[in-house]
């Protein structure tokens, strides 16, 4: 099964004449019969472009693209294989295809608070954010998800694993 959907999205992107970064154009319309309905779903990387990915559904192979990671840049996400989800560029190993903007990490993104977060190995818990006691992380199995934010004027209290107000919580020294 793999194969063939695999085999049937080269020779569609093989087919189509596009700029392989380029987003722009994407359409609902931009899908290829595969004749091979297993009634799951499944992701499959663009073989030209880590942006692009393809959903199969119902028989059909629907070309998409990853989001931008900043609304006025054009640096866009990356799709990962792995996880079958568009992700950020440095999280991805071996992304397929034309790559060479995937390095490019946006300033805005807080990479000191990323690597520091403290994700236990195994199971689910709330993290600290290490620069803003305003922000939590969520770990999964030693992987950080977020930051999430706390309500204004709470912040985060690691003992009870949740936002709340500053008087119940240990003394913040990096709010934001």
């Amino acid at each position: 099964m793999k194969l063939l959907c695999l085999l049937a999205i080269a020779v569609a992107a093989t087919e189509a004449n596009e700029n392989l970064n380029d987003c722009s154009e994407l359409t609902a319309e931009q899908c290829i019969d595969i004749g091979i309905n297993d009634h799951k779903v499944h992701y499959y990387a663009h073989p030209y472009s880590c942006h692009k990915f393809y959903k199969v559904e119902g028989g059909r192979a629907c070309l998409s693209c990853c989001p931008l990671i900043h609304p006025d840049r054009s640096n866009r996400l990356v799709f990962n294989p792995e996880s079958g989800m568009c992700d950020w560029p440095f999280n991805v190993r071996n992304p397929a295809g034309n790559c060479n903007d995937v390095n490019q990490i946006p300033k805005s993104i807080n990479l000191r608070s990323a690597i520091r977060v403290n994700c236990p190995e195994s199971g689910t818990s709330l993290v600290k954010d290490e620069e803003d006691c305003t922000r939590y992380y969520k770990c999964v199995n030693g992987t950080p998800k977020g930051p999430f934010n706390c309500r204004i004027g709470n912040i985060f209290n690691p003992t009870i694993q949740a936002c709340d107000i500053p008087g119940n919580a240990p003394p913040c020294i990096h709010a934001k």
